[in-house]
């Protein structure tokens, strides 16, 4: 990945993780840290909290597979904050 490219998804993906950590309700949160995107992924799943996720980042203008990358980024650093 050339650093414009990468630069880009790291801005994303921070962006992610600071609308989810900052929602209002944290059990929006708690979804991401306990789903498993391994059963259904994130781009072909209709749950309503993706759609949550995804209206909180529309700024970014992802596509499908860039909201299902960024996700699994965010999911792992916010898993990481966990105390």
């Amino acid at each position: 990945m050339d650093d414009a490219m990468e630069q880009m998804f790291n801005k994303a993906t921070n962006n992610m993780v600071e609308k989810i950590v900052n929602y209002h309700d944290k059990s929006l949160m708690q979804w991401v840290i306990n789903y498993n995107p391994d059963n259904d992924g994130y781009m072909f799943n209709d749950n309503p909290l993706l759609k949550i996720i995804s209206d909180l980042v529309e700024e970014d203008g992802h596509s499908g597979a860039s909201f299902a990358c960024c996700l699994h980024n965010a999911r792992k650093q916010i898993i990481a904050l966990k105390p």
